[in-house]
């Protein structure tokens, strides 16, 4: 067969393929192929009736071997671009989109498709950018709106993605993940009443939509309306059992009303949620019952924040009243700390497993001792430093004798999920400088509050003194009074009994529950409740409120 003859076979078979006559395509092909192994035509042609016929394997190598050549069709680059994504290989899809476009110029399904595969491999500016020259090409698809607004919403450009929304909604009025995804970007803006409009249009689109449910739960419960929120992960739970987000939600929510027992048992989902944290020691059988104990080898082990590890910390004493011999896992900053606090053995890391008899992570233990809002165990022992130790720090900070030396903490670890909702901006605080020096005790610092700080010395960081958290607890023993947002500084303070005052967010945290100014966990610390939404303002007007009604007090004539 020469150049000619199978040009002509080529169009042939082209031709058949074209008009579904496969069977005498591949004979064609087939022929062209023994001849000429590595026409690119010929296994560009071949490739697709393979996928017709559900051979994707086939299909794949023979589009492979296509595009190998230099002479490959651009369309024979772009189908194996789709089968590389959908084989989720991200990187040879992008090379194989872009060969595409080169050779054909740009065209909207290989700009989408590209826009996608960046999606998939985390380099979401680059997905928005070819998402947004796609839009230069088709203005009529609201896919693609709503593909653009879910990057906007991944690199936090919430109020852009909100129109973008819009847009795919005026298109497709029906389309219920637009409906669902802006509800969730109106959630991540404290929307939450514009969240619950939009939460029902995706449920009325379609009832079965248990992610809807659930998160419509969580908005409930961040408005404190918790009998709704738990009525939605109840039927979000109905419709898709295995969602364990929501029975996680609903533990907390539990949690917060004071629903021990019911909370307690839900609390165990944390571990199949969706990002659950990684469960360890799973070779030493877990700790399931009180009997029995003594002499019994236990390994307690940390999980979630520095704060839960001191609050949880509580339950090693009870551990060790039964007899066990408890050794208690912990991270390294709170190591020393701890060690000087509980009689046990406290260890950041263990590498024998082989010596325990059983293994607990830490926040099981309220659930194993029953424990419920009436029987939290007090804190034992009380977390001290000695005396020479804080007088140290009263000397290296220069502490005043006339004035209230205050410790702060506006925010935590900025790594945390929930940090922006506890975080107070540090100019909120300025009011309370008239009332006593301010030490700021925390590592971390977001921007805008390095710059405040920066340009208010009055206001004294402590931060670079951090090592571990026997430093801040010896700092906290020479302060005067705690006042912190939700963070480990609080439940530091509150189990070396120091006064503290917790300044909580509208929705608070499950541990402070509702609508209380006390804590039964830490009877030292006192709550100040934002009033509304965001309102910190309400929270720094009651410190103040607080401090001059002291002051008064301690002026008045002694009888």
């Amino acid at each position: 067969m020469n150049d000619s003859e199978k040009k002509q076979s080529l169009a042939l078979a082209e031709h058949y393929f074209r008009s579904n006559n496969y069977q005498f395509a591949e004979h064609i092909l087939n022929t062209i192929i023994k001849i000429d192994p590595n026409n690119s035509k010929a296994n560009e042609l071949l490739a697709y009736i393979y996928g017709n016929k559900g051979d994707s394997n086939t299909s794949y190598q023979l589009l492979e071997k296509s595009c190998s050549k230099e002479d490959c069709s651009p369309e024979a680059l772009y189908y194996l671009g789709s089968a590389q994504l959908k084989l989720n290989l991200y990187e040879k899809a992008v090379g194989s989109f872009k060969q595409s476009i080169e050779k054909a110029g740009v065209f909207f399904e290989a700009l989408h498709d590209l826009a996608t595969t960046y999606g998939h491999l985390g380099q979401t500016q680059e997905a928005l950018s070819c998402y947004l020259d796609c839009l230069k090409l088709n203005q009529n698809s609201y896919e693609l709106y709503f593909n653009i607004a879910k990057c906007l919403d991944d690199l936090k450009r919430h109020l852009e993605a909100l129109n973008y929304y819009d847009r795919a909604l005026q298109l497709q009025p029906t389309f219920t993940l637009a409906w669902y995804n802006k509800a969730l970007t109106l959630y991540d803006l404290k929307r939450f009443e514009e969240a619950l409009f939009h939460y029902d249009k995706a449920i009325q689109l379609q009832p079965t939509f248990a992610e809807a449910w659930s998160n419509k739960g969580e908005a409930l419960k961040n408005l404190k309306r918790f009998d709704e929120a738990l009525s939605h992960y109840d039927q979000a739970i109905q419709i898709k059992p295995d969602l364990f987000d929501s029975y996680w939600n609903k533990s907390l929510a539990l949690l917060t009303i004071g629903n021990f027992r019911d909370g307690w048992d839900l609390y165990s989902y944390r571990w199949k949620r969706n990002n659950a944290d990684k469960y360890h020691h799973n070779n030493i059988k877990e700790l399931e019952s009180l009997d029995n104990l003594t002499n019994k080898n236990i390994l307690v082990w940390h999980e979630q924040g520095y704060g839960d590890t001191i609050q949880f910390s509580r339950y090693i004493s009870k551990l060790i009243d039964l007899g066990a011999n408890v050794t208690f896992e912990v991270q390294k900053s709170l190591q020393k700390l701890m060690q000087a606090n509980l009689s046990c053995n406290v260890i950041h890391k263990t590498s024998e497993e082989n010596i325990y008899d059983f293994q607990i992570p830490l926040l099981s233990l309220p659930k194993l001792f029953g424990t419920r809002l009436e029987t939290i165990p007090a804190i034992k022992p009380v977390i001290t430093v000695a005396t020479e130790d804080i007088k140290k720090w009263i000397d290296k900070l220069n502490l005043s004798k006339s004035k209230v030396n205050i410790g702060l903490a506006i925010s935590g670890n900025t790594n945390q999920q929930t940090n922006a909702e506890r975080s107070i901006p540090l100019e909120k605080i300025q009011p309370l400088c008239k009332h006593g020096n301010i030490f700021l005790i925390q590592n971390y610092l977001l921007s805008d509050d390095q710059k405040y700080l920066e340009e208010h010395p009055e206001i004294n960081y402590l931060g670079n003194y951090l090592s571990d958290f026997t430093d801040t607890a010896e700092i906290v023993g020479c302060m005067d009074i705690i006042i912190s947002t939700c963070t480990s500084l609080v439940h530091l303070a509150g189990s070396m009994n120091k006064k503290t005052f917790l300044m909580s967010r509208w929705a608070p945290d499950w541990r402070w529950l509702l609508d209380r100014d006390d804590s039964p966990w830490y009877p030292s610390v006192k709550i100040f409740r934002q009033q509304s939404i965001g309102n910190w303002d309400s929270v720094i007007n009651q410190i103040e409120v607080d401090f001059i009604k002291n002051q008064l007090q301690a002026s008045e004539p002694k009888n």
